[in-house]
């Protein structure tokens, strides 16, 4: 799949404290808390303006409950949570796609009406189905106990190993140690940032681009840069068939569209 993956380090408080407990605010125009949220963690002013918008957005989603809570609130909070601390970054690789496969995996995730400890009025998938939304969401107990079954449950280092492979499943650890040592859970969403990899400082994030950790970024960089460049090599050894030429543009079409 060619979604951009993100993974946010976020306790079930947080995300009421820094987005639920907020919407009402917004609603009302009372910014007074929420200026003093983005003071506490030293917000630049830029991503001052993103957060409140996001709320905003936020505020105003539920004047039409067809759309999925994973493409309102759940992606909101992935794109809040970017805003306070660092998040992570992979091309492609989705606890999601574990647990399609591995039914037994969906033991570490929490649903969203659990964490919110209410029935929820609108579809809602708790994991990635598209492009802009969240998917799912491990709390903390389970993200320890899953770094422990990893590293102990050979079926578990499997599972995960044979979704994050090329490396990927460091990034992933890496994620998951943070969520550990933080005492939070991790929430997936998709396209919260969009890397560029031809030019990283080129790329574009709904939240605080900065607080991404650069290895994910790096890791997809490398392997776009190093197709294109192969690519680019098959071609320079003159005219193409028509079936090079074909795939050639498929390989494009894969790497830089949705």
């Amino acid at each position: 799949m060619g979604f951009d993956v993100s993974y946010h380090p976020i306790s079930e408080n947080e995300m009421r404290e820094w987005y639920f407990n907020r919407l009402e605010e917004v609603r009302l125009n009372d910014m007074e808390y929420i200026r003093s949220l983005t003071q506490q963690f030293n917000m630049d002013e830029q991503c001052v303006k993103k957060y409140i918008h996001t709320l905003k957005t936020g505020a105003d989603a539920d004047s039409d409950l067809t759309v999925s809570f994973d493409k309102t609130h759940g992606f909101f909070v992935a794109v809040v949570q970017g805003f306070f601390r660092t998040y992570f970054y992979l091309r492609g690789s989705m606890l999601t796609s574990v647990i399609e496969k591995n039914p037994e995996f969906e033991q570490y995730s929490k649903p969203w009406k659990d964490i919110l400890q209410t029935d929820i009025s609108r579809p809602v998938a708790n994991k990635i189905t598209e492009n802009y939304c969240s998917g799912v969401f491990l709390p903390h107990e389970q993200v320890k106990r899953l770094y422990n079954d990893y590293t102990t449950i050979p079926l578990t280092k499997n599972m995960l190993d044979e979704e994050f492979c090329n490396g990927q499943i460091e990034v992933l650890l890496k994620a998951i140690r943070f969520c550990v040592d933080n005492k939070v859970g991790l929430l997936e969403a998709t396209e919260v940032i969009e890397p560029n990899p031809l030019d990283l400082n080129q790329s574009e994030s709904y939240s605080n681009l900065y607080n991404c950790d650069t290895q994910g970024p790096l890791m997809y960089q490398h392997t776009a840069l190093t197709q294109i460049t192969q690519a680019t090599a098959s071609m320079a050894e003159g005219e193409e068939n028509p079936v090079q030429k074909s795939r050639n543009r498929g390989f494009f079409a894969k790497l830089f569209k949705k």
